[in-house]
């Protein structure tokens, strides 16, 4: 898939690219862009306009290989009802059910390099939470989504994330995706302090 990017004349891969590991992350940064922007995830114009606002995927931390392996744009260019809307995903709140915790980043579109939960299977989100390595944060709702948006075969596969980065407001609860009922995919919430082996936290590097 990669190759006819390259080849079939869409993009344009800069001189300036010298190593295999950049010109890797330019061919990451366009498909994910062309993923958000295949879903109307922006007002932009065309797909360069908004390719031109998307930031460079900078490297993954030599500490955070092995640790978070997988790249995700998160653009907070919409908010999280529009964005279970715009992939189908059903949610039974609004964009202000979910608060961030105090770490969040508010920048209006980044790169995060993170893990999808499977490492954390079968423990609570509050123990993952209160358990977090050097440099490692939980993932919000919106980080969640953008994550599912990238990388939808985990939770296709059965999979459920757990996102303990946002609550339901003060209460112990934290957002999770998963298909709840039928082949559809919902992002609930949970009480913070259950656990499922089929369920696991997603965190991210911090940097």
């Amino acid at each position: 898939a990669r190759s006819s990017l390259v080849t079939d004349g869409r993009w344009a891969v800069r001189a300036r690219l010298e190593t295999v590991e950049e010109f890797e992350l330019s061919i990451i940064r366009y498909e994910q862009a062309e993923r958000l922007w295949s879903l109307r995830w922006s007002a932009a114009d065309d797909y360069f306009s908004y390719l031109r606002t998307v930031p460079p995927l900078p490297p993954c931390p030599h500490w955070a290989k092995g640790r978070f392996d997988l790249p995700v744009l998160v653009d907070r260019g919409i908010g999280l009802w529009d964005a279970c809307r715009l992939v189908g995903v059903g949610f039974m709140g609004d964009q202000r059910t979910f608060v961030d915790g105090q770490r969040y980043r508010t920048d209006g579109m980044y790169w995060i390099w993170c893990q999808d939960g499977r490492r954390n299977l079968g423990r609570t989100p509050k123990s993952c939470r209160e358990t977090l390595g050097p440099n490692e944060v939980c993932l919000t709702a919106l980080e969640g989504m953008a994550l599912f948006i990238q990388f939808p075969r985990m939770v296709h596969e059965g999979h459920f994330i757990d996102l303990p980065g946002s609550s339901l407001g003060f209460a112990p609860v934290v957002p999770c995706i998963g298909r709840w009922t039928g082949r559809r995919v919902w992002l609930h919430w949970i009480p913070e302090s259950a656990f499922h082996p089929l369920c696991g936290s997603a965190t991210r590097a911090a940097f």
